[in-house]
């Protein structure tokens, strides 16, 4: 019988795991203690392969990575062993229906990232504050070398297969709403908001289906799994994992349905609570 109080330990990376995009010395120490005692450690992201970026690949951490909201997941030496697509005809009809918006576009077609031009300058605008601690922002900075589409919508609309998500950006963020409510009506698709964004994965797809498909496969019950999540892309998680944790920073939605709130990652929220779960003292 295992002594260790889970078989797996689940983590999101940005606003969870990661502060300004980098793993903290203690929690690197934390994770790979936890690793150590016997558990499992997986990535569940919303970001794709070509985004991990090296503070969470170069560890060798982690033993699975579900990137794209569920869409892909990966194994410790980053090969497919599942994913999703969504079919081009999907792909339009949910920009058609969400056309009256005014909304700008982004998407992960085949492990790689692609960002509207205007997006790139709406971030650039952003106030200083506001770019220390947006996602997007980090991303901006990380991967500038990634493609830089000046139609990200018209791109979407010619590709015919490999778009794992892709996301929908309304230029007021009030029209959220209206936007999630025409979207859940589309055929083919799986809508979620995640902080400005609605993020699309093909129907069915979330990152708890494929949690609920690995701890399947690797035949862990789902008491003995811990997830940490930050953000409504992340909801999914919950009742999958036999417990979910998010920060006190975490969006509104996500923290109801946690179990557990933990400290931010600025404060090392989660190397604080596997230390206290797993018996570890603080870097051992």
């Amino acid at each position: 019988m295992s002594t260790r109080p889970y078989d797996m330990a689940v983590f999101d990376l940005d606003g969870t795991l990661l502060h300004k995009g980098k793993l903290s010395s203690r929690t690197v120490s934390a994770l790979k203690a936890a690793r150590d005692a016997g558990c499992i450690l997986a990535v569940c992201t919303g970001r794709c392969l070509g985004m991990l970026g090296q503070p969470v690949k170069s560890h060798g951490l982690f033993s699975w990575f579900i990137c794209s909201n569920g869409s892909v997941t990966l194994d410790s030496s980053l090969g497919i062993q599942a994913q999703n697509s969504l079919s081009q005809q999907a792909v339009c009809q949910a920009l058609d229906s969400v056309a009256s918006i005014p909304h700008l576009c982004g998407c992960f077609v085949n492990g790689k990232p692609y960002f509207d031009s205007k997006i790139i300058t709406r971030w650039l605008r952003l106030p200083h504050g506001e770019k220390s601690s947006s996602f997007s922002w980090m991303a901006l900075k990380m991967f500038l070398k990634h493609q830089r589409i000046h139609d990200c919508e018209s791109f979407l609309r010619r590709q015919y297969q490999g778009v794992e998500k892709f996301e929908v950006s309304p230029l007021d963020a009030t029209a959220i709403p209206m936007a999630m409510t025409i979207l859940k009506q589309q055929r083919g698709i799986e809508p979620v908001v995640s902080g400005s964004n609605i993020e699309i994965t093909p129907k069915g797809v979330s990152q708890g289906k494929a949690l609920e498909l690995l701890i399947a496969q690797l035949g862990i019950p789902s008491s003995r799994v811990i997830a940490f999540g930050d953000s409504g892309n992340d909801l999914s998680l919950s009742g999958v994992a036999g417990h979910l944790c998010s920060p006190s920073t975490g969006s509104n939605d996500i923290k109801e349905a946690a179990d557990e709130l933990i400290l931010p990652p600025e404060s090392d929220g989660v190397a604080q609570y596997l230390e206290k779960a797993f018996g570890f003292t603080e870097g051992k």
